[in-house]
């Protein structure tokens, strides 16, 4: 046992050394560039790159132009990002850093400028936003108000139409020349600028204000203006405005211009100093990897001695196991097979090695004794059982004669059992016939018995019906009445209707003309009083006519409600009559119930004698086949006794 936890203990410790090995050569080839980039290269090329960069940002600040500020934060951090993901991966991190640092100082320029800045870029921003707000007070009153009829307005309109058109053309050609960027030298703005010129001195040419519809009902004007002269003199500060604009905008076009081109100078300073950076790190990338790859080979070598030496302590404990544990297991296999082969169950095997070898000998010489002991006793057992089931199997013979000899005295039992039950069958049947004539003469009295009184509860319930629709009745003449005093009232009310349309008609004609739409409406109305009152006539006479209708239906189910409490005392007596018939039935149908009953009780015993007789022969039949089985099988217990005294006599016991 103790050499087997030793070697365990050596294996282990093993393989943790090469596990450990494994993972700091690995380590070692993954981080040995990592310190030499960081700290070496970083160092050498960080300083001189942001002085330079630095350099280049403070250029752009320079000017007040918001807008050019803007694009050149664009323009710097996108250059100087995309250049930065160029270099190794190791020092991105700390030029990002750097790199935000800078950005967001010139952030904080770009606002400042922004607050004070009065370039012709926001100038025109404002003009444009004014413009918008002031349609319906300059260009869009100019346009909105212009009477067609007037000489001119066509005129008006067109040179109207011709200055938006010219101002959405200088404000796209802006916003084109801004995006472009440093490409912004190709374009020319200056022919949206000439027509946006002449379109505002085609407006001061002409006179709008005379082309505009007075309102005749007040004096304020339809636009909102309270005189034509402060709308003429609104939309002329607004023209004079964007004209002083429209002069100014070239020189700040020469201004953008200029700043572009320093952007674009400053852009090819910029990559020039990152190529530059580029080369530097490419360089002492280059000695690093020569030096990582020296380091390596000294990894490689140290890797491989250790390697050797792990080698080597391995075939050492294999050698080990061999000489102290397998050849002993490989002699002991050998004397057990022996054993096997002998059937030899008194030998006791021996073993020279190990404790834990002979150990393992002990239990299987224990295992054997036990075999051994084991035969012995059933080898006893199997004489015994062999003669009991001898006993057994000639038992078997005389009870199966038993069984044939009782099968054969039952056979006849039930020969006379059927003559008897085909007797008592033939009496069932004539008295099954006596009852069921009793019983259709029952069931067809009972049905007319039911049916007079169906007709009974019927009659019962037309009467109550009638009754029903007789109080029905009195109450519609009741209501017939309240109709006829609301339909008093409806014609008084369009009499009176009639009377006030007739002096509404009068007063409308007193007042002339401004009346006249009221006397249509008097006249109207009369003639509606003249309808209502025809319609409340015919109402009446239609409310007459229910009430007649009414009356002769009272009288009708009067005269019913007699017939039917006739009607009533002659299905009594008839039912009554039936009764009787009933009882007599009744007492017929019981009598050939007493002898169904007798004669289904006599059946029954017959029956019940038959199937216990039935149930004799089918477990005498069992008895038989079962004896039969278990003579088989005792037979078959016989045989596997004689084949196991055989085997066991092969052992050496």
């Amino acid at each position: 046992m103790k050499t087997i936890n030793y070697v365990i203990v050596i294996t282990i410790t093993l393989l943790c050394s090469t596990i450990l090995m494994i993972a700091l050569l690995l380590w070692g080839k993954t981080e040995i560039d990592k310190p030499f980039i960081q700290q070496q290269v970083f160092n050498e090329v960080k300083s001189k790159f942001f002085i330079d960069l630095n350099s280049s940002i403070e250029s752009y600040l320079q000017t007040s132009d918001a807008s050019l500020l803007l694009e050149s934060e664009k323009l710097i951090q996108t250059l100087a990002k995309d250049e930065v993901t160029r270099l190794p991966e190791s020092v991105q991190d700390e030029i990002h850093i750097e790199l935000d640092e800078l950005l967001k100082h010139m952030q904080t320029k770009v606002r400042a400028a922004g607050k004070s800045s009065g370039n012709i870029d926001m100038l025109l921003v404002n003009a444009e936003r004014e413009m918008l707000a002031e349609t319906d007070s300059a260009l869009g009153y100019a346009i909105d108000g212009v009477n067609l009829t007037k000489p001119g307005a066509a005129t008006w309109i067109q040179k109207v139409t011709k200055l938006s058109k010219a101002i959405e053309d200088l404000r796209n050609d802006r916003i084109l020349l801004l995006g472009s960027g440093i490409s912004s030298n190709n374009i020319d703005i200056s022919a949206s600028i000439e027509r946006t010129k002449t379109a505002i001195n085609d407006l001061r040419a002409l006179t709008p204000l005379e082309l505009y519809t007075e309102s005749e009902e007040d004096d304020d004007d339809f636009f909102g203006f309270d005189e034509d002269e402060e709308a003429e003199e609104r939309s002329e500060s607004f023209l004079s405005e964007l004209s002083s604009l429209i002069n100014r905008y070239p020189k700040e076009i020469t201004n953008t211009t200029n700043q572009l081109s320093l952007i674009k100078k400053s852009q090819a300073k910029l990559k020039g100093l990152l190529k530059e950076v580029k080369d530097t790190i490419a360089s002492s990338e280059k000695e690093l990897i020569e030096e990582k790859n020296f380091i390596e080979r000294k990894l490689g070598i140290s890797f491989m001695i250790v390697f050797s030496i792990l080698f080597g302590c391995v075939g050492f404990v294999i050698w080990v196991l061999v000489k102290k544990i397998m050849m002993p297991l490989r002699d002991s296999r050998r004397n057990i097979l022996k054993v096997a082969e002998e059937k030899d169950l008194t030998a006791i095997l021996t073993s020279q090695g190990n404790k834990d070898l002979e150990l393992l000998i002990d239990a299987v010489n224990t295992m054997q004794q036990q075999t051994h002991r084991f035969l012995l006793d059933t080898q006893g057992a199997t004489a015994t059982l062999s003669s009991n089931t001898t006993k057994m199997t000639q038992l078997l013979k005389s009870t199966t004669a038993s069984t044939i000899e009782q099968e054969q005295e039952i056979d006849n039992v039930n020969s006379i059992i059927g003559q008897v039950a085909q007797k008592e069958a033939e009496l069932a049947n004539l008295t099954e016939s006596a009852f069921d004539l009793a019983h259709q003469s029952r069931t067809i009295t009972e049905g007319h018995s039911k049916m007079l009184e169906r007709v009974s509860a019927q009659i019962d319930q037309l009467e109550q019906e009638t009754r029903s629709a007789r109080d029905v009745i009195s109450d519609l003449e009741q209501h017939s009445n309240a109709i006829e005093d609301i339909l008093d009232v409806i014609i008084e009310i369009s009499e009176q209707t009639n009377l006030l349309a007739l002096n509404a008609a009068i007063e409308a004609a007193r007042a002339g003309d401004h009346g006249r739409g009221f006397a249509v409406v008097a006249d109207e109305v009369r003639t509606l009083a003249t309808r209502t009152h025809n319609s409340t006539e015919e109402i009446r006479n239609i409310v007459d006519v229910f009430k007649d209708g009414t009356k002769k239906a009272v009288s009708g189910i009067t005269t019913a409600d007699d017939f039917a409490t006739e009607s009533i005392s002659i299905i009594d007596t008839a039912n009554s009559e039936f009764n009787n018939l009933i009882q007599i039935i009744e007492q017929l149908d019981e009598t050939s119930n007493q002898i169904t009953v007798i004669s289904e009780q006599q059946k029954l015993a017959t029956e019940a004698a038959h199937q216990h007789t039935a149930n004799i022969t089918e477990s005498i039949h069992k008895v038989s086949q079962q004896a039969k089985d278990t003579s088989m099988s005792c037979e078959n217990l016989e045989g596997l006794t004689l084949q196991l005294e055989s085997n066991i006599k092969v052992y050496k016991i």
